[in-house]
């Protein structure tokens, strides 16, 4: 593992930080966001300009390994440290932040070597939405200098507009993890971890360091902002672990108002006219940008506010999808724009039919609905329709047994799949169907329709949903029902997710309900799934997006003239 220690050089001399260096970490001096005055933007270019100055006094690269955080591209201050860098006898770390293209990393390879300077490598540190969007152009650059790539999540949640920001301790965090890691690799580069801001959590510190063991192997870097959280890298040995899949989903994402207020309050009066803030007793780095993007949020508390609440299961919280370019999110953006409103997600996960429609009167009781889209979704369909169900029950044993809803059998509606998941830990469905097996499956489904199970299946979905329609009309919800991605994984599947959503789309468009077909979505010969078959990709986020972006925004505006 590769370390690299940002320093707070006013705290040390030279001889403390060769001292304490006892992880052989690159000793990384930063000239960007930490070296701020927040409160007092004036003085921030006096203030980097001292510790250039500071830089070339301390810096001794025959005794230590030296990093530098230069200011981004589009920064006036990124000359000036370039300029100061051609002191110097060697570098061994050049980071730049907020890279967005392969030109901007060629740019800087171009002008340090016209200053003659001395360095073994550049990391150019993901930063941005459109960061990450050009990745592949980054990593494929043929230079010997470019060995790793780095994330830097504090800015990448600002640049998408989350809050609360999405930290280690997040599924939706290490799905960004996922995602450059998958893209970097075919390129031989490594990755280099965002910091954790927790400096004295030891312990979730190494279990992030087993998640990026089972994610990278043993090739990765990680960046510390302490000597003790080197010294922990330094010396880790523990198994590699995916303990990410045991966090649960962020599901309820409206923002606590009394929580953006607390961190306003804590970051300011702890703060000593630095870019960050380190809390008190709890000694959690607080960020300029998570401080930010929480004024940015409390100037919209007076908005009015819409709150939107799905009903599915794996597609909102998609794992291979990063949560900036979910559905919910595009459409979070598409409507605060349009409404000036604040638009507050929360997510509904369901599995059973028999249990969903209780899940939302119970929900509701807690939690305030404007809009409720419910997602029809195929695979309890499919689950029914199939003679033969091979499932997992609450003790974690895989077992079979025969759908037979006319004589009371019917375990696809017996056991709660998410519970059983988040207690086993399982990776996906146990029942989908594989490649080798494609006879045999087709032909579960076709007996399961010959005895009726399908039949029986989508009318006890109808019944749900009207159970549902009702619900909403009675609290006055504004209702979307959206009907189910059709499936292109094995020709039956196809079969039946086509016929599910014709039967929908026929009853509740009869009823003069809103509708949203799943198999009218993209009309432009575009695929709309990743190579499963099963799960969309983020083509098919954008469309679901734009329809429901459509219907809200019609919906609020008509009712805002009616009011007028």
């Amino acid at each position: 593992m590769d370390i690299y220690h940002f320093v707070n050089y006013n705290k040390y001399s030279f001889e403390d930080l060769i001292e304490k260096n006892k992880s052989n970490a690159v000793l990384c001096f930063d000239l960007e966001d930490s070296i701020q005055d927040i409160f007092n933007p004036e003085r921030t270019t006096i203030l980097k300009a001292y510790h250039r100055e500071l830089i070339q006094k301390i810096v001794n690269p025959d005794n230590l390994k030296i990093g530098v955080r230069i200011n981004a591209s589009n920064a006036k201050e990124q000359q000036l440290d370039i300029a100061s860098l051609a002191g110097l006898k060697a570098i061994h770390t050049i980071l730049l932040p907020k890279t967005e293209s392969a030109e901007q990393t060629i740019n800087l390879i171009n002008e340090l070597d016209a200053k003659k300077i001395n360095y073994t490598e550049i990391i150019p540190i993901i930063e941005s939405k459109t960061g990450l969007l050009n990745l592949t152009n980054i990593a494929k650059l043929n230079s010997n200098k470019i060995k790793s790539i780095a994330f830097g999540h504090c800015d990448y949640n600002f640049d998408v507009g989350n809050f609360p920001f999405f930290h280690q301790d997040s599924k939706e965090y290490w799905t960004w993890v996922e995602k450059i890691v998958s893209t970097i690799k075919p390129y031989n580069l490594q990755f280099v971890n965002s910091p954790f801001l927790e400096l004295d959590n030891n312990s979730s510190f190494e279990e992030m360091l087993s998640g990026l063991s089972y994610i990278c192997g043993i090739n990765y870097g990680q960046i510390t902002l302490t000597f003790k959280q080197s010294m922990v890298c330094s010396k880790f040995n523990k198994r590699p672990a995916a303990h990410f899949h045991k966090i649960p989903h962020r599901l309820d994402m409206r923002v606590n108002d009394s929580y953006t207020e607390n961190f306003i309050k804590s970051f300011q009066n702890g703060n000593n006219n630095r870019g960050f803030t380190l809390s008190g007793k709890t000694r959690i780095l607080l960020s300029p940008q998570e401080y930010q993007a929480s004024l940015n949020y409390l100037k919209k508390k007076e908005f009015p506010e819409i709150n939107f609440t799905f009903v599915g299961t794996c597609f909102p919280v998609q794992g291979n999808i990063p949560i900036d370019v979910r559905f919910h999110q595009l459409l979070k953006r598409k409507i605060e724009n349009k409404l000036n409103v604040r638009f507050n997600i929360n997510i509904l996960r369901y599995e059973r039919l028999n249990k969903c429609f209780e899940k939302i009167v119970k929900y509701k009781a807690t939690h305030p609905i404007d809009i409720l889209v419910f997602c029809v979704r195929p695979t309890p369909m499919l689950r029914i329709t199939k003679l033969s169900y091979k499932h997992i029950d609450s003790t974690g044993k895989i077992k079979r047994s025969f759908n037979l809803p006319f004589l009371g059998l019917l375990n696809p509606e017996k056991y709660d799949l998410l519970s059983i998941e988040e207690k086993f830990f399982l990776g996906s469905n146990n029942d989908e169907p594989s490649q080798s097996n494609t006879v045999l499956v087709n032909l579960n489904y076709l007996l399961g329709i010959l005895i009726g199970n399908n039949r029986y299946a989508m009318n006890k979905y109808l019944n749900m949903v009207n159970e549902i329609i009702n619900f909403c009309k009675q609290q006055n919800i504004f209702l979307i029902v959206m009907g189910p991605a059709i499936r292109t994984n094995n020709k039956m599947e196809n079969f039946l997710s086509k016929k599910l959503d014709a039967f929908f789309k026929q009853s509740l468009l009869a009823a003069k309900e809103i509708f949203i077909s799943g198999s009218e979505m993209a009309k432009d010969g575009r695929d709309l799934f990743h190579d499963d078959g099963i799960h969309v990709n983020e083509y098919y986020h954008e469309l679901i997006a734009d329809r429901l972006s459509g219907n809200i925004t019609k919906k609020f505006t008509d009712n805002s003239r009616s009011r007028d």
